[in-house]
């Protein structure tokens, strides 16, 4: 399962065409694959992936319109306050 945020729909495929942005690599070398998948259910918890994506594999959930293949990316974690 993945935030609703991170499936989308690119615009040069057809509609109903969704997809993820994967990110590969290791360490400090990580880039983003755009990954084609197939949706299932869509829950409050975010949306059922149920092809094109394996088990612990890591995807973008924020920004995805502004993003593109091989982008080098970071990973955010978040801080918590006081």
């Amino acid at each position: 399962m993945v935030p609703v945020e991170a499936v989308f729909n690119p615009d040069n495929h057809q509609r109903n065409e969704p997809h993820v942005w994967v990110i590969k690599g290791d360490g400090e070398q990580l880039h983003l694959e755009d990954r084609k998948v197939s949706v299932g259910q869509v829950t409050t918890q975010g949306v059922v992936i149920t092809d094109g994506l394996s088990a612990g594999e890591r995807v973008v959930a924020a920004g995805v319109s502004e993003l593109h293949a091989q982008q080098p990316v970071r990973i955010w974690t978040r801080e918590r306050g006081l």
